[in-house]
Order: C-alpha cells, then sequence, then structure tokens
C-alpha cells in the first residue's frame, strides 16, 4: 500500500470522526458538510474501502453513548464492554460496504459531474432509508438532523416539513459535493452545477418563512413529570411503591391541568398488578379534568411482555410499542448472550412488539400521536401512527445514557417529529430530557436534566397538514430507487478523463 492511498484512507476515517459534530448538542453543521465533501472527494479510490472507514469513525463517536448503557449500567467489565461496542460499531457499519460498492460499479473510480454528485448523493438517500427498516432499523446520524435545533442558523431548516429529515439530506448532500466537484468538471456542466446550487438554495430560502398549519381551539394545559429515578433501583422490586410515590407526590398539584403525562416505565410493576393503584389514580385525574398518560410493562394472553402506554382519568386507550430496541427489549442470539451481562437479564429485555395497527390514544376530545422511546427516530412510523392526531407524545427512559450525547440526540429527532408532522409534541422522560417542542421544531420549554421536577406549559391542537405528513419519503425513495436501477440494467460508467478527479 503506497503513502497516498494511506493518506486518504486516513482522511476517510477523520471525516467519519467529524461528521457527528454537526448533531446534538454541538450542532456544527458546516462540519458534518465539510465531512461529508472530503469524504465524497476521497472516496476516488478504494471506494468501498473507504465507505466502511467512515462509517466506522461515524459511528464510533455519534453511538458512543452505547458504552455507557453497557459499562455502567449493564455492569460488564471495561474490556468486555470495549469489545461490545466494537462489535457494535462494526455490525451497523459493514452495511456501508455495499452503497460503496454499488458506486463504484456504477461510476468506476471517478466522479463525473454533475451525474456523479447525483449518484453520491442518491446513494446516500438510499443508505439512509434502508436503515430505518433494515434488521429493524438504526436510523441514527442521519444528514438532515443537522439541519433542526437551530431554527434560521441551519438554512436548509425549512425543508424538513415540506420533504422530510431523508430528502433534506438529501439535498445537503447533492448541494455539497456539487460544489465540491464544481472546479473538476467541464464547462458545458458548470452552469448546471451552479443552477443545481442556485435552485436549492433558492427554495430552501423560500421554504423558511412558510407555515403549512395554524393553531386551532384554546390552549390546552400540560403537565410533564420527571421521576429521576435511579436505574439502578429502577427495576428492583423493592422500589416500586417508592416510585409510585414519586410520582403521585409530583403530580398532586398537577390533577386539573387538561394532560398530565408520565415516562416510559414509569410504574415498574406490571398492569395486571396495578389494576387497584390505577383505577384510584384514574378516578382522581378524572374528578379533576385530566388525563394522565403513563408507561408501563405489560403482558399479553400468552405471557409475552409489552411496552405499554396507557391513558387514564379523562383519557382514554392502551398503546403497545412496536419498534423494539435490539439487546435492550429483546436479545438476538438469546442462547448465546442472555446471562453475559447484566443488562440482557432484565425483564423488559424480553418483550414483544405490539400489534402494526392500533387505535389511538385520547386525552378528552383530543387524538394523541404516541411514540415510546426509540420508536420517535423512525419517520414514517411516527407519520402513520395516526391520522390527524391534535398532539404527538412521546414517552422515555434515556437514563440508560447517561450524560452521554444519546439523550441530546434522541431529543433532537423528536424536534424533526414535531417539524415533519406540524405538530406540538410533548416528550417526557426519566430524568431528560423532557420538553415541549413546537411544530416548528423549537423546544418551548425544558426541564433540568438528572432533576425531579415537573414541566408546566400550554400547547395547542393544529389545523392541517405539512407537505410531508401528505406525501412522505416514498415518492423521493422511489424516484432515486429508479435512477439507480435504470444505471444498474445499464451497467452505466463515465469514462471521459476530463472528468476524474482521483485524489
Amino acid at each position: 500500500m503506497n503513502i497516498t492511498w494511506r493518506r486518504f484512507d486516513l482522511a476517510a476515517f477523520a471525516a467519519g470522526l467529524i461528521f457527528p459534530l454537526g448533531f446534538a448538542p454541538f450542532y456544527l453543521w458546516p462540519v458534518s458538510l465539510f465531512s461529508v465533501g472530503l469524504f465524497f472527494w476521497v472516496s476516488t479510490e478504494r471506494t468501498v474501502w473507504r465507505y466502511f472507514l467512515f462509517a466506522f469513525g461515524s459511528y464510533l463517536v455519534g453511538t458512543s453513548w452505547i458504552y455507557v448503557s453497557i459499562h455502567e449500567h449493564g455492569h460488564a467489565p471495561l474490556p468486555l464492554a470495549g469489545f461490545l461496542v466494537f462489535l457494535f460499531v462494526l455490525g451497523i457499519s459493514l452495511p456501508w460496504m455495499a452503497f460503496g460498492w454499488l458506486q463504484r460499479w456504477l461510476n468506476g473510480e471517478r466522479k463525473p459531474a454533475p451525474m456523479g454528485a447525483f449518484l453520491f448523493a442518491s446513494l446516500w438517500l438510499l443508505r439512509e432509508w434502508t436503515y430505518t427498516w433494515f434488521l429493524g432499523g438504526f436510523p441514527w446520524l442521519l444528514v438532515g438532523y443537522t439541519q433542526v435545533g437551530l431554527g434560521w442558523r441551519a438554512p436548509f431548516s425549512g425543508m424538513v416539513p415540506v420533504v422530510g429529515v431523508l430528502t433534506t439530506g438529501f439535498l445537503l448532500v447533492l448541494v455539497t459535493v456539487t460544489a465540491v466537484s464544481y472546479r473538476h468538471i467541464e464547462d458545458r456542466y458548470r452552469k448546471w452545477s451552479l443552477a443545481v446550487i442556485g435552485v436549492l438554495s433558492l427554495s430552501t430560502f423560500v421554504s423558511l418563512p412558510m407555515t403549512w398549519v395554524s393553531e386551532t381551539g384554546d390552549p390546552i394545559r400540560v403537565s410533564l413529570v420527571q421521576g429521576n429515578i435511579e436505574q439502578s433501583t429502577k427495576w428492583d422490586s423493592g422500589s416500586r411503591g417508592l416510585i409510585l410515590n414519586t410520582y403521585l407526590t409530583l403530580s398532586e398539584a398537577e390533577w386539573g391541568r387538561e394532560i398530565v403525562v408520565w415516562p416510559e416505565a414509569s410504574l415498574t410493576f406490571f398492569r395486571d398488578m396495578a389494576n387497584g393503584v390505577l383505577g384510584q389514580i384514574s378516578q382522581r385525574a378524572e374528578s379533576a379534568g385530566s388525563s394522565l398518560i403513563l408507561g408501563l410493562p405489560d403482558m399479553d394472553e400468552d405471557g409475552h411482555f409489552l411496552n405499554a402506554a396507557i391513558a387514564i382519568g379523562g383519557g382514554n386507550g392502551e398503546y403497545f410499542k412496536k419498534r423494539l430496541v435490539a439487546f435492550g427489549e429483546y436479545v438476538p442470539f438469546e442462547d448465546q448472550l442472555r446471562g453475559l451481562i447484566t443488562f440482557f437479564n432484565l425483564p423488559m429485555s424480553r418483550n414483544v412488539p405490539g400489534p402494526a395497527e392500533q387505535p389511538p390514544l385520547t386525552a378528552g376530545e383530543l387524538t394523541i400521536s404516541m411514540s415510546i422511546c426509540y420508536e420517535i427516530v423512525f419517520p414514517e412510523l411516527v407519520r402513520n401512527q395516526t391520522a390527524s392526531p391534535d398532539l404527538l407524545v412521546t414517552i422515555s427512559n434515556d437514563t440508560w445514557f447517561g450524560a452521554s450525547l444519546g439523550p441530546d440526540q434522541h431529543m433532537q429527532m423528536a424536534q424533526a417529529r414535531a417539524m415533519e408532522n406540524g405538530r406540538y409534541l410533548l416528550r417526557s422522560t426519566n430524568n431528560g430530557i423532557t420538553g415541549v417542542v413546537d411544530p416548528n421544531g423549537h423546544v418551548r420549554e425544558m426541564l433540568p436534566r438528572f432533576e425531579a421536577g415537573v414541566l408546566r406549559a400550554e400547547v395547542y391542537a393544529m389545523d392541517g397538514d405539512t407537505p410531508y405528513r401528505t406525501i412522505g419519503d416514498l415518492p423521493s425513495v422511489f424516484l432515486t430507487m429508479l435512477v439507480i436501477v435504470l444505471m444498474v440494467t445499464t451497467n452505466l460508467k463515465w469514462n471521459d478523463e476530463s472528468l476524474s478527479m482521483k485524489p
């Protein structure tokens, strides 16, 4: 291997390491775009390998919160925790190589423009979409999220309610790599490239002030309760009463507000064991005119565990989590891994998913689109959860991730769901980040992390739908796949040496 290859292999890995800096809590979106541009530049040669290096660097930093779960809460020894994190990062990086192979096969080891830039951006979109469903899905670090959480300072933020996070990422990548390749293309293509950059930039500028939905009805008074229960004691059977009393005490002054929300698994005993207590709480809430939404474990008729959310008091309904977290709520290769570390032995690591079709929760006359924890990171799942919801509600327990990057990234993705769907979002967690997000993705109110408390706010039901809520991701994915399929079937390659930009 010559020194040039080593240098550009290292550049691909370094580009991956800095890519997560564009996401919460850093919000340095230009760094992520620089990273994408650098990766595009160096993937001219050794494409498949450099795709892997970029992915491995990205996930090594961007999903470092996995270590906290395994070591601090799973009590795995340091060497074992490090090895398991390595295996996790390796596993989620390997699929990138398939897209690197496809780019190399279609495009050779060259980057003709403008088609080379379009191919790269199309493969990026297709890969991100694949990560929303492949092997259960892990749609983390989607580049469109870099535009969420900064308002007007993120130039493509206005596109999120129009086309969603996935297609916003496609546009970001297309503009970035077109700009990077500009000086290496023939004169006859330069006007086309400038037109691409100009039209897309103008479109997002025009979309920034546009309003797709409007507030309707009276303000809705909500209270989000954050219990701050230690993970080390949360599933101890002796702590059940103490945990219940914590939430009842924090909620005592909140009865009378329209909606009160407790976090995921705020009660740690199964629903059939809690019927008496739940009945008393429901009567208290209903008499005060409140709807209480809370999370707790449940069981189906066959004895399988379910992660549930229920609405009681003035509310009604039940919801069972559909998208489960691998190794957290179920254990792949269970016979080999069960017992390896205590993290894999908790009761909630034996869950099964709920039905695909479930009626929505209600809070009084309001219709609620419910998501539990990990589900909020799936754009199409949230979009299809409930027809014309009045509010989005998500409950979570990010205690597993401590003070790592995980909770901030998780909140940023929840903000994107509010933008995509044009709805207020209520997010109640055990120890943060508990907050209220408006339809523009701005966090209106937020509780301090690692403190017990109650967040009071006023929100509104919304009238109308965003373009994304109407059309979703499939049109963009279909068009992208159509272009790639045409390239595959004809095995197009561009061989003009003047378009080459080998490093």
